[in-house]
Formats: structure tokens, C-alpha cells, sequence
């Protein structure tokens, strides 16, 4: 098929709900992509300009206005809030201001516990003092804020609409759909008070930017009803424009839909990394309705079909755009004085996911691993990897803190690479670029403490990672990569890097014993008592049509269910005919683990967290310490680098008496005791020949390759090259603070 150069205006909306601390970066990543060959495009967060005006005096007196006309079917809670209304209508605004930014004097009031009108949501407990204590009073009013506006929630949702949640919008509706009639009758019903708002709000943006094409993202089952009630509305009003849904939603749950009846509201699907089919489809507008373009499902197309899945090539193997495309994620149009934080869990790194603003960009696209079992593998999005350059990296980020004036990023990586995090690290340090910064990572044996401290420097704060069921024999049977024994090498280097780490925890993996379910809570247990974790959380192991689970189900002793929903196909039900009682496990598990976040229950028995009986755990008391591998500096191999992060250094005696150096760190100081001749060396090296008096500062991160720093001394006759690794006054700097990664 030939296509055509696109020459109208297309629009991508965020649909409600997400979390309001951050735009949902699939828009920014296409609008970036699409800007860079020629197309005329912009965005819209529906999803905050929707919350904006929802919390706010006027959207709050519409609420209770509905509420008003219920009257007795209202809860008991819910009658007391309609009788203080005057009082939520007075404090929304300024509720409201303090998220966005948070100040002290707001602190004082909302905290003080007669200001906000409070429901059971609001609590007293001890967990609040744990928490908060006497010192944490912005934090303390960021949670009292957040549950002042969930009172609000339940109002809305007793009043206007049950399906209403403060970061998704009907995603009881969207979770499971065998076919699409549930949430088509949904959408047919009259508009509520908040379908209204989101119209009205949709409306107005598209009077203003006239688009020709509208591209939805659904990342979740969350933004699928808001979805489709906006591409209703389009379709009924402004049928020519043509309407499209992409996201992780679409691309986990819809590439085996046979149900043609969501093509009443959209023209086509956009699957996997969505820049370069998005950017075909568009060149293709004028082309027959019935061509192909690869990563695109129309209703032409699925119609062909006629229902064969093996006919679905335009899904296998999708393009990606390559390193050399250096695009930039464009945050042009997005509102950044809307975005406020929520503070609804006091799990330390949930807590991090809703607060703050981070900016969030991928630094590669799909998992340099891409090999564990439980995950969705044989998705394009994750088996198709591909890295991009450290220096176009941090000329994303420069472009991005213009655009938004936040220096806070979460890099949406499936998993980190450790190469990519210590190029990215030392191009932030050479340019001297102050952010803050967190990812996802695999506990693998690259992250030494060094590459850990380095990624500290460069303002890492925060690593999540799977340690999944915490079994040697599962996690070999998953393909994880890693061993329980690696997992704790590398918090440690994490966490002795001061950078928090969060495992994901998993439980009811096939196979999954009873004893090692309990060894699992046991490992964990000895991982935060060792304070090589800092937050941790269980999940349900899950069925997904695209892991390599379901692929080769006889491996794990399963049997899945094969048919297909008409609609949606992700999680697939499944058979374990020897299988444990998984279920059961939860509570306790997560009750466990709540008490152990809180360095509390490290002594109590684990048959104590479960109401039935449990065997006893066969791991010794002191296992996962005893597997931490001893510190050694070891000979660093030539490929490595040398880095000098900065620090003052200074030389210890008079001229012609040097004893030493002095290497100042902050308020610490330490001495490293050599002859005069290396002393002096060392003084120019580690200054970096900037300094004229005693104390020197290199104006910037020095590095050097591991054969130009040996070389540095061999030269001159101070060491060979054999032994310098060995000489005491480099082991010495090196525990000070020299790094080789």
C-alpha cells in the first residue's frame, strides 16, 4: 500500500482516571514522535482537567445539589457530609492549593482537626503517629487532604455514579469483559452529572483545536468506560473524525477480539509501541479502508478475518523506532499547574508512586531480560528491546524540566539496564544536571555497590525490583535470573548506597508448596530485619494469555483454560489439579509483611500471621546474612571505569614532608596514608589540576578508562601494574570514595 503525507491535525487525550500527581507519558512519547515528521498534533489530559473542575466549589455544589435529591437512600456517613456541606464547599479550594504546593500555614489547619469536616475515612490511630510523629506535619496534611477529597468519593459514588473511584472511572465495568454488551449498555445510559462534566470538557477542546484524527491511550481498565463514552459522544457529534484507542489496555486485552461491536465508537485500534503504526495509519487515511498497516485493527480488517487468529500478522512483531530516531517525549500543551499528589498508603514506596511530580520517560523500549514465565514476553512491547543512547537521554531530561520546570523523573523501564543506568548516571554528573530519579530494575549481580553509589550521585533515590516467591527453586523454574542469595547482595549495595528498595513479592506461583510459601515469608522476614529492604508488596500470581506459562503450561504443572472471550483476553483461568490452596495465603502474607515494614513482628513465629495450620520454615534463622558475599575490592577489569565523585582532597604535612592526603566529605574527613611522591600525585589527579591552594575541588566529576588511571602511576615509577590494585593507599581511597564501574 502506498501512502500518503498527512496534512491534518490530530488530537491525544488522556482519559479519566489516573494518578493526578503526573501526565500519563504515552501522549507525550507519540506527540514527541509525531512532531518530529511533520504532523500537526497536540494533547489533552482529559483525566486532570476532569478532576480540576470536579474538586472544585462549583463541581461540589453540583455534587451535593444530586446528593440533595436522593435524600433518605443515602448512607448514614454520607447524610452527615450533605448536612456539612457548606463546610466541604468552603475548604475544596484550599485543599486543593495545598496539594499542588504544599506550605506549612495550610498544614497547620488542616491538621489541627477542625477545619476539615472528617468522616470514618479521616483516622487518630497509632499508625498516623507511627507514620508522622511530631515532625511530619507537611506529609501529615498531605494525607488528611487525600482523605478529605476520598470523602468526597463516596459521596459521588452513592449519589452520581457507583462505578466512581478517585483514580479510575468505572474499571468494575472494564475488568473481565467476556464481550463488549455490559459496557455498551453502560455507555448507552443517559449522562450523569460526570459524564456531563467530561463532555463539556471534551467539547470545548475540540471547538478549540478542530482535529481530523482523536487518539485515546487506555492504559487500564480504568480509562476504558471514559474511553467510550468520549468516542460516543464524537462519533454522534462529529462523525468526521476519526477516533482510535491504543494503550496497555488494548494491547494486553484486545489482540484476540472477535466482538466488532466497540468499532460503533472507534475506527481503529493502535497496538504495541504505538509511534510508527500510528504514524502509518494517519499517512494511510486516504488509502482503502480494508489495507493492512502493521500494528492497526480495523473493523474491515477483523471482519476478513472472519475470527482466525492465525491471519492476525499485522500484530506479530511490531516495528519499534530505532535508537538513531532521536525524538523527544514533548510535554508542550499538558496543564503542569493542575498536578497534584495523593497520599493514601503509608507503604513507603506506593507512597512514592502518588506523590511528588515525576516526570516519566522509558530509557529503552521492552526488557533487555525479557525471560521470566509469569510475565507478558511474547508482547512486542516488552520482547522487542531496544536502548537508547546516555547523552540523547539527558537531552530528553534537559528539554523536559523546560517544559515543566520538575526535575523529578520515573523511568517507566519494564527493567533498567544496568549499563544504560551508569552511562545515563555519569552523563548527568559530566553536565552536572541535579535531579531525582527512580526505576525499575532486576536484582542482578551488575549492580555492584559501586554502580549503586554512583547512581546515588546522580540522584537515585528509589529501585524496585523482583525478589517474586523467594524460592531458589521457583525463581529457577520462572526464569527469573536471579537467586535469593544475588537478591540480597544487591539491596544491600542499594540499600548501603542510601537508595530505597521496594520488592515486588509474589505468591500462588504453579507448583508452589506449602513449605515454601512459608520459606518465602521467612526470607522476607530476615531481608527487612537485615534492613536490606524498605518496602515491600504481595501479589497473586496471575494467568496471562501472552507468558510463557500459558505458552508451555505442562511445564508448571497447569491447565489453562483455552477459550476466548468474544471481547477481552488477558488473564486466563487455570487448573493446578496437585496444587496448594494458594488463596488462603493472603492476608496473612500481606498482615506479615505490614508489621515487618514497620520493624515491628520480626519475632514472632510465622504460624502466628495464619488462622489454620502452616509447617514450620525450613530456612535457618540467619540465611539470607549468611549468603551476603563478603566486601572486597576486587582487580577491576580494563573495560571498567575510574571515578573521583568530587571530593575535596588535600595534602597532609609540609613541602618536602608530605605524609599523606586528606579526602573531605562533607563534614567527614580521612586520611590516606602514602609517601610524598604518590601523595602529590594523587593531589593533581583527584583535583583534576584545578586547585592553586591546599584544599582542592575538581570543578567536575572525574572518570577515567581503568588503563589511563594505572597508567597515571606506572609511569612515573611509582607502582607496576600488577600490584597497584593491591597497594594499601588506593584500597584505602577506594573505600573513601574512589568508584570503578
Amino acid at each position: 500500500m502506498e501512502l500518503n503525507k498527512f496534512s491534518g491535525r490530530i488530537l491525544l487525550v488522556i482519559p479519566p482516571l489516573l494518578q493526578p500527581n503526573a501526565p500519563y507519558p504515552a501522549t507525550t512519547v507519540l506527540q514527541g514522535y509525531l512532531k518530529s515528521k511533520g504532523v500537526e498534533c497536540s494533547q489533552f489530559d482529559l483525566g486532570i482537567e476532569f478532576l480540576d473542575s470536579l474538586f472544585s466549589k462549583q463541581g461540589l455544589e453540583s455534587i451535593f445539589r444530586e446528593a440533595g435529591s436522593i435524600g433518605l437512600k443515602l448512607s448514614p456517613t454520607v447524610k452527615g457530609m450533605v448536612l456539612q456541606k457548606e463546610r466541604y464547599i468552603k475548604a475544596i479550594d484550599n485543599v486543593k492549593t495545598f496539594l499542588k504546593n504544599p506550605t506549612p500555614d495550610l498544614a497547620h489547619l488542616i491538621v489541627n482537626h477542625h477545619w476539615l469536616p472528617e468522616t470514618e475515612h479521616f483516622s487518630t490511630s497509632s499508625d498516623l503517629e507511627w507514620a508522622f510523629g511530631n515532625m511530619g506535619l507537611i506529609d501529615h496534611a498531605k494525607f488528611l487532604a487525600t482523605r478529605f477529597l476520598s470523602s468526597i468519593t463516596e459521596l459521588i459514588r452513592e449519589s452520581i455514579s457507583p462505578h466512581f473511584e478517585l483514580i479510575r472511572y468505572g474499571e468494575r465495568l472494564a475488568l473481565h469483559l467476556p464481550d463488549f454488551s455490559e459496557l455498551q449498555e453502560e455507555v448507552l445510559k443517559p449522562e450523569n452529572l460526570l459524564d456531563k462534566l467530561m463532555i463539556s470538557l471534551l467539547k470545548e477542546k475540540l471547538e478549540l483545536v478542530n482535529p481530523d484524527v482523536i487518539g485515546f491511550t487506555i492504559p487500564f481498565p480504568g480509562n476504558l468506560y471514559s474511553a467510550v463514552r468520549c468516542a460516543r459522544f464524537i462519533k454522534e457529534n462529529y462523525p468526521a473524525i476519526k477516533v482510535l484507542f491504543g494503550g496497555g489496555f488494548i494491547n494486553t486485552e484486545l489482540r484476540h477480539m472477535t466482538d466488532n461491536a466497540l468499532f460503533s465508537y472507534v475506527d481503529a485500534l493502535v497496538f504495541d509501541a504505538g509511534e510508527i503504526p500510528l504514524y502509518n495509519y494517519l499517512n494511510g487515511l486516504g488509502a482503502s479502508q480494508s489495507d493492512v498497516i502493521q500494528g492497526v485493527l480495523t473493523k474491515d480488517i477483523l471482519s476478513e478475518e472472519q475470527g482466525s487468529l492465525e491471519k492476525r500478522v499485522i500484530l506479530k512483531e511490531q516495528p519499534i523506532p530505532l535508537p538513531s530516531e532521536n525524538y523527544f517525549p514533548d510535554f508542550e500543551g499538558l496543564p503542569h499547574d493542575k498536578y497534584f499528589p495523593l497520599v493514601d498508603m503509608l507503604n513507603p514506596m506506593h507512597r512514592l508512586w502518588g506523590d511528588g511530580r515525576w516526570n516519566k520517560m522509558t530509557l529503552a523500549h521492552g526488557c533487555y531480560w525479557a525471560r521470566c514465565a509469569f510475565c507478558d514476553t511474547n508482547l512486542p512491547y516488552i520482547g522487542q528491546f531496544g536502548p537508547i543512547t546516555a547523552s540523547h537521554l539527558v537531552d530528553r531530561i534537559e528539554r523536559i524540566i523546560r517544559q515543566t520546570g520538575s526535575v523529578g523523573f520515573h523511568f517507566t523501564d519494564e527493567a533498567a539496564p544496568p549499563a544504560l543506568l551508569k552511562s545515563l548516571s555519569l552523563e548527568l554528573l559530566k553536565r552536572d544536571l541535579k535531579i531525582v530519579w527512580w526505576t525499575n530494575i532486576r536484582f542482578e549481580k551488575s549492580f555492584t555497590g559501586d554502580l549503586a553509589k554512583l547512581m546515588a550521585l546522580a540522584g537515585c533515590i528509589a529501585v524496585t525490583g523482583g525478589i517474586e516467591v523467594a524460592s531458589d527453586r521457583l525463581l529457577g523454574l520462572m526464569n527469573k535470573g536471579v537467586s535469593i542469595a544475588q537478591a540480597a547482595n544487591t539491596c544491600r549495595a542499594f540499600s548501603e548506597a542510601d537508595i530505597m528498595v521496594h520488592a515486588y513479592l509474589m505468591y500462588g506461583f504453579p507448583t508452589q508448596k506449602p513449605i515454601e510459601t512459608v520459606n518465602a515469608l521467612e526470607i522476607v522476614r530476615q531481608f527487612f530485619e537485615a534492613d536490606l529492604l524498605k518496602s515491600a508488596f504481595w501479589h497473586r500470581f496471575a494467568l496471562t494469555r501472552h507468558s510463557p506459562v500459558f505458552q508451555n503450561p505442562q511445564n508448571f504443572s497447569i491447565v489453562p483454560s483455552y477459550d476466548l472471550n468474544a471481547f477481552a483476553n488477558n488473564e486466563v483461568p487455570y487448573d493446578e489439579p496437585s496444587g496448594d490452596d494458594h488463596d488462603r495465603w493472603g492476608n496473612g502474607l500481606r498482615v506479615a509483611l505490614y508489621n515487618y515494614m514497620n520493624s515491628t513482628g520480626f519475632d514472632l513465629p510465622l504460624k502466628e500471621w495464619f488462622n489454620f495450620s502452616t509447617p514450620r520454615p525450613s530456612i535457618a534463622p540467619n540465611h539470607v546474612v549468611e549468603s551476603l558475599s563478603p566486601i572486597f575490592n576486587a582487580i577491576p577489569s580494563s573495560g571498567q571505569t575510574v571515578i573521583w565523585p568530587g571530593y575535596g582532597v588535600e595534602l597532609n604535612g609540609r613541602k618536602g614532608k608530605i605524609k599523606g592526603l586528606s579526602i573531605k566529605r562533607n563534614t567527614d574527613i580521612a586520611n590516606i596514608r602514602c609517601n610524598g611522591a604518590i601523595a602529590e600525585l594523587l593531589y593533581s589527579v583527584l583535583s583534576g589540576g584545578s586547585s592553586s591552594g591546599d584544599l582542592a575541588y575538581p570543578e567536575s566529576i572525574l572518570s577515567w578508562k581503568v588503563t589511563e588511571f594505572v597508567k597515571l602511576f606506572t609511569e612515573v615509577g611509582l607502582t607496576t601494574v600488577d600490584l597497584i590494585w593491591g597497594e594499601q593507599w588506593l584500597v584505602s581511597l577506594r573505600e573513601k570514595g574512589l568508584l570503578i564501574v
